[in-house]
């Protein structure tokens, strides 16, 4: 049988080794990513194709929608007094003025059953269930 160079190409026979990321790698191109597409998503809210109103009423949270696109990442600073004012006007929109962290703490301390409330409930049983 014929076997013509052309036909069967060396790099379809033999694909190049590709370097895999270390971890760090990884996460570092994971960052300028987020960062890319973050300011492409910007970019785009700036832009005549993007209907603000139809975005906006969409969204859960129209004004940490508004913080982002009328400020860079450079630009935005969290500190507390700016975390304190983001969380106010959440509660003032209707949102928890609770965090998610302090509800599962109150959850886990409050809602999970011990054993004295399990010894409560055979208490009120009543004479029908303690004949079986």
């Amino acid at each position: 049988m014929y076997h013509n160079e052309n036909f069967f190409p060396r790099r379809r026979r033999f694909p190049p080794k590709v370097r895999r990321l270390t971890e760090e790698e990884y996460i570092q191109q994971g960052n300028v990513e987020t960062r890319k597409a973050l300011e492409e998503l910007r970019e785009y809210c700036h832009s005549p194709n993007c209907n603000a109103w139809k975005t906006v009423s969409k969204l859960k949270s129209p004004t940490r929608f508004v913080e982002f696109v009328g400020n860079p990442i450079k630009r935005q600073r969290i500190t507390p007094k700016s975390t304190q004012r983001r969380r106010f006007a959440e509660f003032v929109e209707g949102g928890s003025h609770l965090d998610d962290d302090a509800i599962l703490a109150y959850e886990s301390n409050h809602l999970t059953p011990t054993r004295d409330d399990e010894d409560d409930d055979e208490q009120y049983l009543t004479d029908d269930e303690e004949e079986t």
